[in-house]
């Protein structure tokens, strides 16, 4: 079967576990004899850049098509209206490669995982060509960037073509001067305006975000819950107490860091414990993103500091699962 797997982001250049599961999966279907082929924004994350051309390569057996724009982890956005205007050709230029990434490869099915930051109107292009589909959720980019009815507009694409931007006063003119442009679009099969496309069939990563989704409107009476859970052969380690008493506490957060992993908790614990015993521990971080320290960032560095943690705590940066 040809599978067609679309996520804004694909190792190696990843933030965290969703991108990661999103590579198990196509790896495992390749494995299985399935006929795989990913499409991912061009987005690097050791380059914090774009490419101005179409990447295409095999990684695991798997071939990844990088062109989509990510325009959510752009570490320079500037306003403006010549920006924009940017943002709008490279989407149509999406667009239309999507299009054409399906009528080449004709998929039987379309898995999508995370949409953050690309183009929501490919979800179109695929519907409109009645490909079954299936959508992996591991956070709430869905209720964020598209919405129930497709409203959320994120980024940017329908709220540029109802112009509710711009000085109100020259908004009828540009309106005017747009609608030739937004028809020829139109007829090129790429939908310019907000449309409701209920997912046919959702996998959630817990009964969590199934809940969220469900209170916040969306369909999901065709779902399941899947868990995303890592292999405990490969990372399991039996310990017992006499372990500890013969050599230091070695500690491991790995994964994103953000406020709702908790690596603030772990920081603030190890500062209540006496210095003496304080000297046998020490943490290491093994984290994904964000591509650009934040503020919760900047605030856990600076607290180790404060509570002279440094030299018991040491940041290992993204490394292999291995």
């Amino acid at each position: 079967m040809n599978i067609l797997i679309v996520s804004n982001l694909y190792p190696p250049h990843h933030q965290g576990g969703y991108e990661l599961r999103c590579a198990q999966v196509a790896e495992y279907l390749e494995r299985q004899g399935h006929n795989v082929r990913v499409v991912a924004s061009d987005f690097q994350i050791s380059g914090s850049a774009h490419t101005a051309a179409v990447r295409q390569e095999v990684l695991n057996g798997v071939a990844v098509d990088r062109f989509l724009r990510q325009h959510r982890l752009d570490p320079w956005q500037p306003d403006g209206r010549r920006y924009n205007l940017g943002v709008i050709r490279r989407q149509v230029n999406d667009i239309e490669r999507f299009g054409q990434v399906i009528d080449e490869f004709k998929p039987a099915l379309v898995s999508w995982w995370n949409l953050e930051g690309v183009t929501k109107a490919i979800l179109r292009v695929a519907a409109d060509r009645g490909l079954p589909s299936v959508h992996c959720i591991d956070d709430n980019w869905m209720i964020r960037e598209f919405g129930v009815n497709g409203d959320a507009d994120l980024p940017l694409w329908t709220n540029f073509w109802r112009v509710n931007w711009g000085p109100r006063l020259l908004r009828p003119i540009v309106r005017l001067c747009l609608a030739p442009v937004e028809d020829r679009i139109n007829r090129r099969g790429i939908p310019t305006r907000a449309f409701r496309l209920p997912p046919a069939h959702v996998c959630f990563i817990s009964e969590f975000w199934r809940f969220l989704h469900r209170q916040e409107g969306l369909d999901v009476r065709c779902s399941d819950v899947i868990y995303g859970g890592v292999s405990p052969e490969r990372f399991f380690a039996a310990r017992c107490t006499a372990d500890y008493a013969r050599s230091p506490l070695r500690l491991l957060y790995a994964g994103y860091i953000d406020p709702r992993r908790g690596l603030h908790t772990i920081v603030e614990a190890l500062g209540l414990i006496p210095e003496q015993q304080r000297s046998r521990m020490h943490l290491s971080v093994a984290q994904g993103g964000p591509v650009v320290p934040d503020e919760y960032v900047n605030k856990v560095t600076a607290r180790i500091a404060e509570l002279g943690l440094s030299k018991h705590i040491t940041f290992l940066g993204r490394v292999p699962h291995d």
